[in-house]
């Protein structure tokens, strides 16, 4: 059964109407799980309709417009925005409270949790398309693999911030920033969590860590993607470099070729890797992939080879196919990875640039093809 996830929308007020928005981010964000629908849900809609619902496995507040913290006048569209929402979502919260349903808060559905909580909110623009560390309070039932993994930075697109409180009956505050507010919190005795940074957004380093982050919160099962590596060819226009080794094994400073695409494709959790070896295939050996052979590499083609793995393609998985001899950085995967098409294909528009420096006439060698002003391929082969 496929299971639900109800999420909560910006709030916008236009001349004649209040438009509610969610950033197609989220959409992105979910595509790397199996078996989970986003439901986006507006100010008005009726929680009662999920109720006895068994296929809701989860809430996210989701970010966007300010916590009202003053109990003033509407003088703007902007207050008012944020009255609607900050009601809805608190009968949001209850609903979760009251059916037992986790909920994970993110940024402004984090202050929300707090401001609740007795927690002060303040305006601050030092949080603002900023990125900060973060330094833990306490343990969590929620973060612990999250803060157990990852270094880096978070990224910060609030305009508002959570003063720390030392002691709260209800709630467990994890960590701060570097300047002391509150980054992320929970429930002591629900399972609810509110963040400060914005998962969703890919563009961040930490990525993988915020997919991974969501899967253990909601349990949910990445979507694997089968790879296949063809490796077998002989690479001789790289000899001598390639007389004792397939060409996926020359070192690129100091690391081995296909050492980095792994390491790309291990970043994007991708794990279930088939190397298509040939040329030399005894030297060719790396932990966690499955291996396949193909003897006629000799006077075979790539195709020839792709298909020596077609008992690995029984439909259940989406395949990326890769080269073995091209370094790429893990964003081309995720890019790659995150395309809802049938059939992608990552290309360099720069190609030219780069053949010019290896031979004089870059169209002899190169595999070319056309795409239209959309983006899809017209033409593929001809040169």
């Amino acid at each position: 059964m496929v299971k639900k996830i109800l999420i909560s929308q910006r709030v916008n007020i236009l001349e004649f109407e209040i438009n509610c928005s969610l950033s197609t981010e989220w959409t992105k964000l979910f595509n790397n799980f199996e078996k989970i629908q986003l439901i986006p849900i507006d100010i008005n809609t009726n929680l009662f309709n999920f109720d006895n619902d068994p296929s809701i496995l989860g809430i996210i507040i989701s970010g966007g417009n300010d916590v009202l913290i003053k109990k003033e006048r509407f003088s703007s569209n902007k207050n008012y925005e944020s009255y609607l929402r900050d009601n809805f979502e608190i009968t949001l919260l209850n609903y979760s409270l009251n059916n037992n349903i986790p909920l994970l808060a993110i940024c402004r559905g984090c202050q929300l949790l707090a401001y609740k909580n007795g927690f002060n909110i303040t305006n601050n623009k030092n949080h603002t398309g900023t990125h900060h560390k973060l330094i833990s309070v306490n343990n969590s039932k929620y973060l612990k693999r999250y803060l157990n993994e990852f270094s880096g930075k978070v990224n910060s697109y609030h305009n508002q911030s959570i003063e720390n409180i030392n002691n709260n009956e209800n709630i467990n505050v994890i960590c701060k920033s570097e300047d002391g507010f509150v980054e992320a919190l929970e429930y002591k005795n629900h399972k609810i969590l509110g963040i400060m940074w914005h998962p969703e957004r890919n563009s961040s380093k930490n990525h993988i860590h915020d997919i991974n982050l969501i899967a253990d919160f909601f349990n949910l099962k990445l979507k694997q993607s089968l790879v296949i590596i063809l490796c077998a060819g002989k690479g001789t226009r790289l000899r001598p470099l390639t007389n004792n080794v397939p060409k996926c094994m020359v070192k690129y400073k100091n690391t081995e070729i296909i050492d980095y695409i792994l390491a790309s494709l291990k970043m994007n959790n991708l794990n279930d890797i088939v190397l298509v070896k040939g040329y030399l295939n005894e030297k060719l050996k790396k932990i966690n992939t499955k291996e396949i052979i193909n003897e006629k590499y000799n006077i075979t083609n790539m195709v020839y080879t792709l298909f020596k793995a077609e008992k690995y393609m029984d439909g259940t998985k989406d395949i990326i196919i890769s080269y073995s001899d091209i370094v790429y950085s893990p964003k081309i995967v995720k890019k790659l990875n995150d395309s809802n098409d049938k059939i992608s294909v990552i290309i360099d528009k720069d190609w030219y640039n780069l053949w010019s420096q290896r031979m004089e006439d870059p169209l002899s060698d190169a595999e070319t093809l056309k795409i239209n002003s959309k983006g899809y391929i017209t033409e593929i082969g001809k040169k």
